[in-house]
């Protein structure tokens, strides 16, 4: 469930440059910067617009450094992070944590229990079980996968918050927290609060994999934003119209790996120990990056239809396209009835008794 969809790269539609002065009428001139650097694993990039460069370019270098310090709180990669060190000692004594790791796994720990399991962030032993973590591909004994299985559950995070103490605890030795499914999203959502209290209030702020979108940019009424197609790289599947909402997805076009003719996901199920079968992608455009990196993951295990019922009892829009449709050129998808409104695509669509749309992409 470590999801860090670089297969499934969202491109922004929106050509970048380095500074740029536009001007709108009524609202004066604007200086347009972008910064872009390699934080949590990928390629980030920020691109803001403001009445004074300096101040900007400031703002940005804010927000990137809101990012970093979230890293090294958050990273199941770096050994000197408070989640390794949680994964390393949890079992045996509780450690301290800040408030922004306490929120974190309070919302983790919501969606878990809204899923039944499908989203859980420790899954960590079961993503080093199946090689991933190291991103080589692996297949373990049954033996090993029940095992790997009893080490996960997040019913097993204990959260002490009696007068104030803050410290977090793992139940069960050797249980690791990986927030690949989340904490890319909470990154940007921070990070664009950031920018939003030095003043900023036109940006678009890229994981490749999440994005979230502050206002629109001069002259537009929002962002527009690419998605690749799942079964064909060079192919671009639609835009999406963003304004003060993100967009997450998820798939496993890049990172997966193959043994005797089979494909493997890296997006595990933790209820079963085993990778994602039956879906390709899943796109969410929600109110936060946080809600939309969690949900189109959660979306990813529960599968085509249960996947598309809870965005809905969310009230988010998204899709969650099948792999296994058997053609590539016009997979089978199945969309909430608000996503076409901010989809740009042809479909042939028709509409389900439940309020969901079966559509087929030209």
């Amino acid at each position: 469930m470590n999801r860090i969809s670089i297969g499934i790269i969202v491109f922004v539609l929106i050509l970048l440059w380095s500074v740029y002065r536009t001007a709108s009428p009524g609202v004066g001139s604007y200086v347009r910067i972008v910064q872009e650097e390699e934080v949590m694993g990928t390629l980030c990039t920020i691109t803001a617009y403001g009445e004074d460069e300096q101040k900007t370019r400031m703002a940005l270098e804010k927000a990137f450094k809101k990012i970093k310090d979230l890293d090294h709180l958050m990273s199941h990669y770096d050994p000197n992070s408070l989640v390794s060190k949680i994964n390393q000692v949890g079992a045996m004594t509780s450690v301290s944590a800040p408030s922004e790791l306490l929120e974190i796994l309070s919302v983790s720990r919501q969606i878990s229990e809204e899923t039944h399991g499908a989203f859980d962030i420790t899954v960590g032993a079961l993503m080093k079980g199946w090689g991933f973590f190291r991103k080589q591909g692996r297949i373990p004994s049954e033996k090993e996968r029940l095992k790997l299985m009893s080490l996960t559950g997040y019913q097993g995070i204990e959260i002490d918050m009696d007068m104030e103490k803050n410290r977090i605890r793992l139940n069960r030795e050797n249980m690791e927290i990986d927030l690949g499914a989340i904490g890319k999203g909470y990154a940007l959502d921070q990070a664009a609060k950031s920018l939003r209290e030095a003043g900023i209030e036109a940006a678009l702020l890229d994981f490749q994999s999440v994005q979230l979108a502050i206002g629109y940019p001069p002259d537009k009424t929002s962002w527009l934003v690419g998605l690749r197609h799942p079964f064909k790289k060079k192919k671009a599947f639609g835009t999406i119209r963003l304004r003060d909402k993100a967009l997450s997805v998820s798939g496993d076009a890049e990172r997966f790996f193959e043994f005797s003719g089979k494909r493997y996901s890296h997006i595990l199920d933790p209820r079963t120990g085993r990778p994602v079968e039956g879906v390709a992608m899943t796109a969410v455009v929600a109110h936060s990056a946080t809600e939309a990196d969690a949900y189109s993951t959660a979306a990813f295990v529960l599968g085509l239809e249960e996947g598309v019922h809870y965005l809905k009892e969310k009230k988010v829009d998204g899709l969650v396209v099948a792999s296994d449709s058997g053609n590539v050129n016009s997979p089978q998808l199945e969309t909430t009835a608000g996503w076409t409104e901010l989809f740009n695509k042809n479909f042939s669509t028709r509409r389900k008794s439940n309020g969901t749309k079966r559509s087929s992409v030209f």
